[in-house]
């Protein structure tokens, strides 16, 4: 076998490990997938398959970065566009199985990528944390963000407009969302929104909000 086609494998499977937790199922009272947003300054739809290479580039962009606040272990600059486009590939099918969702960030009318957002079931190993009963959320959204949108001038306005996105797609839900505490922006952000975390994962350093 081709030994970089066998790295890849090796690599895409690690970063897999590293992303995907154990899940419960998505709760049955949520209804479907949800949509896109273009109701806004930012727009929120699907990630497609054609577009890996503006994936790549957003999140490569901002690769140290990201690294840092997010807690993932994840982007690293050893991701090559192969593996990304393997990565992509990945989330694509999940979507069409709805096992989960990946969703890109734009500015409203813009082509480059500013950002995605992961809707996820409940990752069930956080019944350690205190305060925390998992069954008492339907799923769970996680997101980054470049430094170009952290930067922009309608920056106030991302979070608020994925909380409106996600309170009208699953109006019904209770929506976990997991912010590394060196996520300053985010936290920043929720703030001025009014929203406090209710607890937090001492393992994973992440503070743990209810949505809505």
């Amino acid at each position: 076998m081709n030994p970089h086609f066998t790295f890849r494998i090796v690599l895409l499977c690690a970063l897999l490990l590293v992303a995907s937790p154990v899940f419960a199922g998505f709760d049955e009272a949520l209804s479907g997938t949800p949509k896109a947003w273009q109701q806004g300054q930012w727009q929120i739809t699907p990630l497609q398959t054609s577009d890996d290479r503006l994936y790549y580039r957003a999140h490569q962009g901002s690769a140290d970065y990201l690294y840092h606040v997010l807690g993932w272990s994840w982007p690293t600059k050893k991701i090559s566009p192969e593996v990304n486009a393997d990565m992509v590939r990945h989330h694509v099918a999940q979507h069409e199985r709805k096992a989960a969702f990946t969703y890109v960030v734009r500015h409203t009318g813009e082509e480059g990528i500013l950002g995605a957002i992961y809707l996820t079931p409940v990752n069930m190993e956080r019944r350690h944390v205190p305060n925390f009963n998992p069954n008492e959320f339907s799923a769970e959204v996680t997101f980054w963000f470049t430094q170009g949108a952290e930067s922009a001038d309608d920056s106030e306005r991302l979070l608020q407009e994925l909380i409106m996105w996600l309170t009208e797609e699953w109006p019904q839900a209770k929506v976990l969302m997991p912010v590394h505490s060196d996520y300053t922006f985010v936290h920043e952000q929720m703030l001025a929104l009014e929203h406090e975390p209710f607890t937090e994962d001492a393992e994973t350093g992440d503070l743990l909000y209810r949505l809505p």
